[in-house]
């Protein structure tokens, strides 16, 4: 059954992730690792409307991690959860909090993520060494910690996220 999943073009595989004007994410999808997850981010991807007004990036770690929402109306959310299949690595994407989202989380770290174990649902790769360089960027945007040392760290400027299917060309869409 997979060998017909993988032969179908109607299936998402690939999702940009547009992060404002920071750029692009290309973002590869593994059901293998968490089904339920990797078809809400790409629900989310094959609906233009999805993300609007909701879907964004608000905390950011350098050298750890960046973190955002990914809400939608019209996509009927993830509720499982489920151990990652491994620690996680450089360029993996789970949801934050040990939940089923929709708050998720790059992880941007060097070296595997043993703070972690094996907690979080994981979903997705990032798929190249440019989508990461654009990761850095948003990682190190201006950014405060209104609690204070130690607190977490937040984005001055919340950049807006759009997803759309990485077959497609052309900007994102609104």
């Amino acid at each position: 059954e997979r060998a017909r999943a993988d032969d179908d073009d109607s299936v998402i595989r690939d999702v940009t992730m547009t992060i404002g004007a920071h750029g692009d994410v290309r973002l590869r999808l593994r059901p293998d690792w968490h089904a339920e997850s990797a078809a809400y981010v790409a629900a989310l991807a094959a609906d233009a409307r999805a993300c609007e007004d909701a879907c964004e990036v608000y905390r950011v770690e350098p050298g750890f991690l960046v973190q955002g929402t990914l809400k939608s109306a019209s996509a009927a959310s993830n509720t499982k959860t489920k151990e990652g299949p491994r620690l996680m690595r450089r360029g993996d994407v789970g949801w934050a909090g040990e939940g089923p989202g929709p708050d998720f989380f790059v992880y941007v770290g060097a070296k595997p993520a043993a703070h972690f174990g094996r907690r979080h649902t994981v979903f997705a790769e990032v798929a190249d060494e440019t989508s990461m360089a654009t990761l850095e960027r948003v990682a190190n945007a201006p950014s405060s910690t209104p609690g204070g040392t130690g607190t977490m760290r937040f984005i001055d400027e919340r950049p807006r996220i759009t997803l759309r299917d990485a077959r497609s060309k052309g900007a994102a869409r609104a």
